[in-house]
């Protein structure tokens, strides 16, 4: 897994995130009728800004992709909610390899 990425302030203030600074630890899983992989839906994020939840909006976000691309994977609409229970944002978020591997 890939991590990094950045934190911009209310002032505009930029803080880039450097490699092994940002964690991320599943914390609930969910597993397909379909494909019967098992996805983390929901996340814990910590950062040198804060920590982080992201959870996905709906569980089941799975794509059959067999027939064109050849993959199972998740992607599918997510919450980011900030340390205090706010949510602050919504997201985009895709899982890949969970079904199988991927294969390029």
């Amino acid at each position: 897994m890939w991590d990094g990425g950045s934190f911009r302030s209310a002032k505009g203030e930029l803080f880039p995130f450097s490699r092994g600074e940002v964690i991320f630890k599943p914390m609930r899983r969910w597993k397909s009728p379909l494909s019967q992989a098992s996805y983390p839906v929901k996340w814990l994020v910590q950062t040198p800004a804060d920590i982080y939840t992201v959870r996905a909006v709906t569980d089941n976000q799975e794509l059959d992709s067999r027939q064109s691309t050849g993959g199972i994977y998740w992607e599918g609409l997510s919450e980011l909610i900030d340390s205090n229970g706010k949510r602050i944002g919504r997201g985009y978020l895709e899982m890949t390899g969970y079904a199988a591997v991927l294969r390029l």
